[in-house]
């Protein structure tokens, strides 16, 4: 009988060793799934930040082509205002003043 008793201890031992290692088995289960879901989430809002990024990028080119054809548009207007002003710097000689005066026939 004494074989049989310790048998029966062990047999329940190891029952209660193999339920408690179920019951753990089923904690990490759910704690793997809820880092899943994490993982998941994280995954999309990387994703989501990384178009917005490309977006940005984008944008900063396009802004940047932007500044560049309104700086070159200002300097062919600088040009043109520089041309104009040494036009009217520029001395009229009375000879010149005489002829035009004979072409619009004054």
């Amino acid at each position: 009988m004494a074989k049989s008793s310790s048998l029966e201890e062990i047999f329940n031992l190891l029952n209660n060793e193999k339920s408690d290692l179920l019951d753990e088995r089923s904690v990490m289960i759910s704690q793997l799934e809820t880092v899943e879901a994490k993982f998941g989430s994280l995954e999309r809002r990387f994703t989501r930040l990384e178009e917005k990024y490309v977006d940005m990028e984008k944008g900063k080119e396009s802004r940047v082509n932007q500044v560049e054809e309104l700086h070159l548009f200002l300097l062919a207007q600088k040009e043109k205002v520089n041309k104009l002003q040494s036009k009217l710097e520029t001395p009229y000689k009375f000879s010149n003043v005489l002829k035009v005066m004979k072409k619009l026939g004054a």
